[in-house]
């Protein structure tokens, strides 16, 4: 969070970035462009949110300064907020008459008495006073305190291991649990998202509590996590002496746990060996449960064959062996040959899909976890949560915790809502690029369709996004919206189809549109709707400009099928960045 904002021209960026580094030396928090703009956001806008959270401004006074357009439009900002700015002036000069409107009555800090940099330390007492701390001292103190005495108890980038901390999926645990405790003791593949929660889940039932509660009683199973994330290289030997080597941490019986440590530092382990072994495991009533996660690396590496599937198949059908591994997708659609695909190994799973949390799950993660400390949100600050986490645990996780930084420095209002959207924006935007980037050609004329479908209901709110809606104007969109509700990108709201989180949408609004000074010609346009020889795609010709070349076939094919009216609201927003 920064107190700062500094606005100068871009021919001053070295003083800028001399004088940010001053104000920074002595413990303020400063917000500078290009710096501290998110990549892949919006530039004009990532500049207001932080101006607008910013308590002090700070102009860097030059001629170059007095000539920029763009000062005035950071100034004016400044100004109808209310926030306190200071004309640092670099040079003897009067202000235009454009900024003497904004800084007519303020008082100015002259600097251009050389050197400037001596002028430095007036600068930041002035900030210091019109702050409302004492001295440098007192901030100090005051970040070490908060820093000592607060814990944000919303966190994202590691999965949950207290198991206190686990929240929802209850029906998704009764599936998985219930076919173990069948009598034929039966695997389940769990199928999720990138970041949709899988590890936790596989490591809360890996909690021996945990696992006790739910029928999986210690004397009787032994659950055994294996991550093979990363695991390239990996080969079948290497496999069985990770998972023979955890099994043997997880064995009461110290002959069996020798005998497990024994086998997994053999050369070559035979299939009759693990047969042997696991009849003997099941002679001492234990059944072994192998929780496998990233396990995509297993089934897309070559060094796997028929062989090793055969067997392992055979182990968990005839033996007391289950298998729950955990994949982004479903595992016959992760194979690295189609001999593989056609394998019956695939055929002993049920299948569990992880999808975003529902309202209620989504509703007890904000105020179990608000619990915790003395902090309240309010209905409308949970309503904002809930739009940007879209139930997606992560990114639940994500806005609660910069919800909950900004509430503790004391930000209300929009203040409170344009800092938590800014850092998360930041934080949230290569995973939105994952979830484009992995989406087919088609699933992202879908998603593209419904983004402009959102934009229309937002100024016809009886404006349906139902499916049949959506295929009117794609016909391929119902295969498409199954696979994207699966993997938590859309939601269902009452039949009606919606990106998952505001900020996604805001997200594929930046990622369509071209950068200021990168957009096509009016004649580039022309000449390329002439090659689709689509007499329809006339009507689309505005937007296309504003559109990165790369996605005119997906707007095109999307554009025209909407009102001018519609088209240039949206031409409007995405030259504002703010969709």
């Amino acid at each position: 969070m920064h107190e700062i904002f500094i606005s100068y021209s871009s021919k001053d960026k070295a003083l800028a970035e001399r004088v940010c580094e001053k104000l920074e030396k002595n413990n303020l928090h400063v917000w500078i462009a290009p710096r501290d703009v998110p990549a892949g956001s919006n530039f004009a806008q990532s500049i207001v949110e932080a101006i607008n959270t910013s308590q002090v401004f700070i102009l860097l006074w030059t001629g170059n300064a007095n000539k920029s357009k763009h000062i005035l439009n950071e100034i004016n900002q400044a100004f109808d907020r209310g926030i306190d700015i200071i004309p640092f002036r670099l040079e003897e000069i009067e202000p235009s008459s454009a900024l003497q409107y904004y800084i007519g009555r303020t008082q100015w800090l002259d600097a251009f008495q050389s050197p400037w940099e001596q002028h430095l330390d007036k600068l930041i007492k002035q900030i210091i006073n019109l702050i409302g701390i004492e001295n440098l001292e007192q901030l100090q103190e005051k970040e070490k305190s908060m820093k000592e005495h607060f814990e944000n108890p919303f966190t994202f980038g590691n999965p949950i291991r207290n198991p206190e901390r686990f929240i929802g999926r209850k029906e998704e645990i009764r599936q998985v649990t219930n076919r173990l405790l069948s009598s034929a003791r039966e695997s389940t593949s769990i199928v999720g998202e990138r970041r949709i929660g899988k590890t936790s889940l596989l490591k809360y039932l890996t909690d021996p509590e945990i696992a006790a509660s739910f029928g999986l009683k210690n004397d009787e199973f032994c659950l055994v996590y294996i991550d093979f994330q990363g695991l390239n290289d990996i080969t079948p030997q290497r496999f069985w002496q990770r998972v023979l080597r955890l099994m043997a941490r997880k064995m009461q019986n110290p002959e069996r746990k020798e005998q497990f440590k024994r086998l997994s530092k053999e050369e070559y382990i035979d299939f009759f060996d693990l047969e042997d072994l696991f009849m003997e495991i099941g002679d001492d009533g234990i059944h072994v449960v192998l929780l496998m996660d990233e396990f995509e690396y297993v089934t897309q590496n070559p060094n796997f064959d028929s062989d090793f599937f055969g067997g392992l198949r055979s182990l968990a059908i005839h033996y007391n062996l289950s298998l729950v591994p955990a994949t982004r997708r479903e595992l016959v659609e992760l194979c690295h040959s189609e001999e593989i695909k056609g394998s019956p190994f695939f055929n002993i799973f049920a299948t569990v899909i992880l999808k975003p949390f529902t309202p209620a799950e989504t509703d007890l993660l904000i105020t179990q976890y608000a619990s915790s400390t003395d902090m309240q949100f309010s209905d409308e600050e949970i309503r904002f949560m809930k739009s940007f986490g879209g139930g997606y645990p992560f990114f639940m996780q994500m806005i609660g915790h910069y919800m909950t930084s900004a509430k503790k420095k004391g930000l209300k209002g929009e203040a409170l809502f344009s800092c938590a959207r800014s850092d998360f924006a930041q934080q949230a935007e290569p995973h939105f690029s994952y979830l484009w980037s992995h989406a087919s050609e088609s699933e992202k004329i879908t998603l593209v369709t419904i983004f402009a479908l959102q934009a229309e209901k937002e100024k016809t709110p009886a404006r349906l996004i139902d499916i049949g809606t959506i295929s009117k104007i794609y016909p391929r969109a119902p295969k498409d919206i199954s696979s994207l509700i699966k993997r938590g990108s859309l939601v269902d709201v009452n039949d009606e189809m919606f990106l998952f989180s505001e900020s996604y949408k805001e997200w594929i609004g930046l990622e369509l549109s071209a950068a200021p000074g990168e957009e096509e010609t009016e004649a580039s346009v022309e000449a390329w709707v002439k090659t689709q020889k689509d007499k329809e795609l006339a009507g689309s010709k505005t937007i296309l400009t504003k559109t990165k070349k790369k996605y005119w076939p997906i707007v095109g094919k999307v554009f025209k099928e909407f009102s001018a009216e519609v088209i240039g609201s949206i031409t409007v927003n995405l030259l504002k960045g703010m969709i």
